[in-house]
């Protein structure tokens, strides 16, 4: 890349701008400029770098290869650039008024998310949070662009921490649900009913099999999975009400029972315990208010 010397530094708002809004027209108007100027910038830097840097693709745009690998660092130096200049390098979570984004698996969200939140209404309650679905988001692009923090069990393609940042946050071990007068559950669970028996299994993926099927099949055993769901929150009410059974993160499992009243089994078969972890770009990973996030985090996952 050309050294910055001679270079116009508006550009560089300019592009920073242009990819995080993905459009010309809402770019100059974040800018302050018009349309044909902003048109004008984006053919200068497509000149200057020597790629489309944005390419059409339906009603909006996309960002090519060239323009992700340089999104990360643009966006960190324009923030820095502006703090210098607004006297502000600090964060105080009493005052801030910071928008966040975090993705979050919704076994996290089960977890986690509600002591959180207690926390930072607490310390800082002009904090704006937005929560996404993280499968909805491909790492690490999603945090290079416009995701501050992924959380989710450190497992799985969705969970590649390279080259990203990562720490993990605690471990949970699985336990087996079943209705309080399920009829073929009396007052323990065997292998042989727990294979027999119709699973739920929660998951996004269409056919997909989950690590108690892969323990299972270990010792030439199975199960069969009767439904599968996207979301934890549907599995108290389908165990409560039917002959199904389910088997999903201990602390799950022990809040359907108090409000539910279904029944917990340990799992007979052996199961490792999945790690939640959090997982975050450079372009984070310096920034005060970012860094103070990851810390309550971390200090709520300590405390349950």
């Amino acid at each position: 890349m050309k050294e910055l010397h001679g270079i116009n530094t508006n550009l560089l708002v300019a592009l920073e701008t242009l990819l995080r809004e993905r459009s010309v027209t809402r770019a100059a108007r974040q800018v302050g400029v018009t349309q044909s100027a902003m048109s004008n910038m984006l053919a200068q830097l497509r000149d200057m770098l020597g790629d489309p840097l944005l390419v059409r693709a339906g009603r909006g745009m996309e960002p090519t290869p060239v323009a992700l690998e340089l999104a990360g660092d643009l966006r960190t130096g324009v923030e820095a650039f502006a703090r210098v200049l607004s006297g502000t390098h600090g964060f105080d979570p009493a005052t801030s008024t910071e928008q966040l984004t975090l993705a979050l698996s919704d076994r996290i969200e089960a977890i986690l998310f509600a002591p959180l939140i207690a926390e930072l209404r607490e310390h800082a309650p002009g904090l704006s949070l937005q929560v996404v679905p993280y499968s909805d988001i491909v790492p690490p692009a999603a945090l290079a662009r416009d995701i501050d923090l992924f959380v989710g069990v450190m497992a799985g393609p969705e969970f590649d921490p390279h080259p990203l940042h990562h720490e993990a946050l605690l471990a949970e071990g699985l336990a087996t649900i079943v209705s309080r007068d399920h009829p073929r559950v009396r007052r323990r669970l065997t292998l042989k009913a727990f294979c027999a028996l119709d699973h739920v299994l929660v998951t996004e993926r269409r056919g997909a099999t989950g690590i108690v099927d892969s323990v299972l099949a270990q010792q030439g055993l199975s199960r069969r999975i009767a439904l599968r769901v996207p979301r934890h929150t549907l599995v108290g009410d389908l165990i409560a009400g039917t002959d199904l059974i389910a088997t999903i993160d201990g602390r799950i499992a022990q809040r359907f029972a108090e409000s539910l009243g279904v029944r917990v089994f340990p799992t007979p078969v052996p199961l490792p315990k999945g790690t939640f972890a959090m997982m975050w770009h450079d372009r984070t990973h310096a920034d005060p208010a970012r860094i103070w996030l990851r810390e309550q985090l971390q200090r709520v996952a300590n405390m349950i």
